[in-house]
């Protein structure tokens, strides 16, 4: 039975209504520039703050790849090993890690580490209340509470937030979220942190994938128009929860750990896939659906470091301890042609009578061991050196009974120096080896959902650092990643075809050009190559699915004269031409997409008040999203988004 839609909510025009774009948004307990990502960023690498994102990369895609696939992802810079993603009612600030910015960061990971800033108690009372519109008119409500317990003892941060979320193919689904956090401080020198965490998303139809039957793009298709089936409605519930703790041993001796416990569970999904499609829109229609799923991880990590000066150098020494234990659901899955279709004229279908199997099953388990050492030479500049010895092992436990175990033990090793040659002016230079996941096999594939096994990866990158002015620097560097390259082989099964070679240029320049104007511009030069593995059966080309030449990302803030508190903002985003299959015959054209934006900052009485409009994609450009095995789904088009915020 075909699901029915769900009419916004009756009150929201109430609240909406008197402003002239339709959004209202009030948040109390953050500072306005804390969120504003230009205000925070000290790069151009990528910083997201609240629902702000810029800078030329993010959690999805480093240098080309994927930290959050790679399995690098840090809670205030402890290891954790995320399945189910982190949403903002527990940290509203995440960081990119790589090349300058990983340069002072213990034990840094090849291809980026995503590090998220859990939200914090604070010694005052507040509350925020956050209603509004977002994509596509979605209406949504957050309200998040801060409040001391006992002063500089006991605090306490909780929320919770509902949204209708709607997508530029068409689907939409319902969200609800909540997170508490705990912060104790029994003494001097110890603090506690806890948390927990939940997103529920109910009434998601399956997102409609496209793969092609030839040399040739998809037919546009017009934003907002659904193409699948209303009864394809996936339930997803994803916790995270977590312990914290920092204990001050004296003498220059300090311990942190972080024990997490992540679950994703899928408790009804399906794949909506529209094959070989032809240039005229016509299409083999197949639906595959799924049993209950689930992924659940815990993980952790212990770090012991001593800190001691000599002089005018500082020595840090670190001992590390990680650890996670992983397990998978996934499989079972039924498959249903459903005969010729066309992406352009939505048919409604009656839902089939699904058969399910025996699902298979995930185990990984991996050990972390490692020693490494800081020092910072004042004046000169810092050395660094790490080794870390890891213990993976994965048992996949295939339906039927077939049963494959995979196992390394790796040492793994990271340098890098950065040496001062002037007041402003320092190159860096540095290496890391790491083993990082490569992925799981997208709807696509034969093997939907099966998760690869960790690989050997490998970085090298240097450049230099120039600080113009005590509000503006600008960074440079050449980089090279090499890892195990993932894809469809011949049979359509996703896996390990060949290598995969990144070699680029990244330029980033941040901060104020004049006293009013704020710049965070960065750039991407990549030449990606990749070559096939001889005993795999592929037809691969010279260039990995999703790279593109060039990647350009702008973000400057205005500050108006004579109109205190009133500033505009715009962004460009350019992409060159991505490669849109493994054989490199298909090729999305370069898109460029702009962004016009104003703040304006006043009080009223104590409070501070900030108001916020965003028009994403001025032109409303089409453009084509890829999936890693090669299929299109519909990408943004233009939208507006806004809010007003009053922090007490």
């Amino acid at each position: 039975m075909a699901r029915k839609q769900n009419p916004p909510c009756r009150w929201f025009p109430a609240i909406i209504g008197g402003l002239s774009l339709g959004v209202l948004h009030t948040q109390c307990a953050a500072q306005p520039t804390e969120r504003n990502p230009l205000q925070v960023a000290t790069d151009a690498f990528g910083i997201s703050v609240g629902e702000e994102k810029i800078g030329v990369y993010t959690s999805d895609n480093v240098r080309g790849f994927s930290p959050t696939i790679a399995g690098n992802v840090r809670i205030d810079g402890l290891y954790f090993d995320q399945a189910g993603e982190l949403n903002k009612r527990l940290s509203n600030v995440s960081t990119i890690r790589v090349g300058p910015a990983a340069q002072a960061y213990p034990f840094p990971a090849p291809t980026g580490i995503v590090d998220y800033r859990l939200r914090t108690a604070g010694s005052t009372t507040s509350e925020s209340i956050t209603a509004g519109l977002a994509d596509y008119a979605g209406p949504y409500l957050e309200v998040d509470f801060q409040l001391p317990v006992v002063k500089d003892k006991l605090g306490l941060v909780a929320g919770f937030g509902l949204k209708d979320d709607q997508f530029p193919d068409g689907t939409n689904s319902r969200n609800s979220t909540v997170a508490l956090v705990a912060e104790w401080h029994p003494g001097n020198r110890i603090a506690l942190r806890s948390f927990w965490t939940q997103m529920l998303r109910n009434g998601l139809q399956a997102q409609p994938v496209i793969t092609v039957g030839g040399p040739w793009l998809p037919p546009r298709l017009r934003l907002r128009k659904f193409i699948g089936q209303r009864w394809t409605t996936n339930t997803t519930r994803r916790i995270n929860a977590g312990q914290l703790a920092d204990l001050d041993l004296g003498s220059g001796w300090t311990v942190r750990g972080g024990l997490f416990y992540s679950l994703n569970s899928d408790h009804s999904a399906f794949a909506d896939l529209f094959k070989n499609v032809q240039q005229d829109g016509s299409s083999d229609h197949r639906i595959v659906a799924d049993p209950s799923e689930s992924t659940r991880s815990t993980s952790g990590e212990i770090r012991v470091e001593r800190a001691f000066e000599e002089g005018s150098r500082q020595h840090h020494i670190y001992i590390v301890l990680r650890g996670r234990k992983r397990d998978a659901s996934f499989g079972g899955s039924d498959r249903v042609d459903l005969g010729p279709s066309n992406v352009t004229v939505p048919t409604v279908l009656p839902e089939p009578a699904f058969k399910f199997g025996a699902q298979s099953y995930d185990h990984v388990r991996q050990f972390t061991g490692g020693l490494a050492y800081e020092m910072l030479w004042k004046g000169l500049g810092q050395l660094s050196l790490g080794i870390q010895k890891t213990r993976y092992r994965k048992i996949f436990d295939e339906a039927g009974g077939t049963s494959v175990h995979t196992q390394d033990s790796p040492t793994l090793f990271y340098g890098n120096v950065e040496a001062l040659l002037s007041r402003r002016l320092a190159l860096f230079a540095s290496i890391t080896r790491g083993l990082e996941e490569s992925g799981i096999a997208p709807d696509n594939a034969v093997n939907r959902g099966e998760a690869l096994s960790a690989v050997r990866t490998q970085q090298i990158d240097g450049g230099a650092v120039f600080q113009a002015t005590s509000r503006f620097k600008v960074l440079a560097a050449v980089f090279e990643v090499r890892k195990p390259y993932v894809g469809l082989d011949a049979t359509n099964a996703f896996r390990i075809i060949g290598e995969e070679r990144h070699r680029g240029l990244e330029v980033s320049v941040s901060g104020y050009l004049t006293s009013r104007l704020n710049v965070v511009a960065g750039a991407v030069l990549l030449d990606a190559r990749t070559t096939r593995d001889s005993s795999v059966e592929a037809n691969i080309g010279a260039r990995p699915i999703g790279s593109s030449p060039e990647l350009i990302r702008l973000s400057a803030e205005y500050s108006v004269p004579r109109a205190k508190g009133f500033s505009v903002d715009i962004g460009v985003d350019h992409d060159g031409k991505r490669v849109a299959s493994t054989d490199n015959a298909i090729r999305l054209p370069p898109r460029t997409i702009l962004r016009a934006g104003l703040r304006y900052r006043f009080h009223v009485g104590r409070i501070n008040t900030q108001m916020r409009v965003l028009v994403d994609n001025l032109t409303d450009n089409f453009e084509w999203a890829l999936t890693s095995g090669g299929g299109f789904k519909v990408d943004v088009g233009r939208r507006v988004t806004g809010y007003l915020g009053i922090d007490f």
